[in-house]
């Protein structure tokens, strides 16, 4: 899986292991790459139960897990959209869907991380208890990479 920035200049590959929804991917997403720090992007890092929860700590009481950041599929780029225009529900990667429907762009799945104006909240909890999710990585991807991604994305 690749993830890549409303910079337009970051992105990071990951390998998905034990993650049943994207109410799971999403605050891993949020514990792996937001923050401040050149390596990091602006938003909210999520409570440590929330991280444990969703990978392989326990579930009981966990906290609410929250996030400011619209997640959308590598198709809300196409004809030559930008970064601004990801807050539209067609490319919405929505929490109540799965990874696997996740677009897959030349072979791997494409998770834009763009700005938005609403906080959204869940619960802190992983739907099965004995499947530990787990991000390995983040691997940073070269700017050029990413350019390069990005153009042939509008270009589609």
């Amino acid at each position: 899986m690749a993830c890549l920035s409303r910079s337009a200049t970051r992105g990071f590959r990951f390998h998905m292991h034990g993650i049943a929804d994207n109410f799971q991917l999403h605050p891993l997403l949020l514990h792996a790459l937001a923050g401040d720090g050149p390596q990091r992007i602006r938003g909210s890092v999520p409570p440590g139960e929330v991280t444990a929860a969703m990978s392989n700590g326990s579930t009981d009481g966990a906290p609410s897990a929250r996030s400011d950041w619209p997640l959308a599929s590598w198709t809300g780029l196409r004809g030559g959209a930008d970064f601004t225009q990801l807050d539209r529900k067609d490319s919405w990667i929505w929490n109540e869907c799965v990874p696997a429907d996740i677009e897959l762009f030349e072979g791997t799945r494409v998770v834009l991380i763009g700005e938005s104006t609403i906080q959204r909240s869940w619960n802190g909890q992983r739907v099965f208890r004995g499947m530990n999710g787990r991000l390995d990585g983040p691997e940073l991807l070269a700017p050029a990479v990413v350019g390069s991604m990005l153009d042939r994305m509008r270009a589609s």
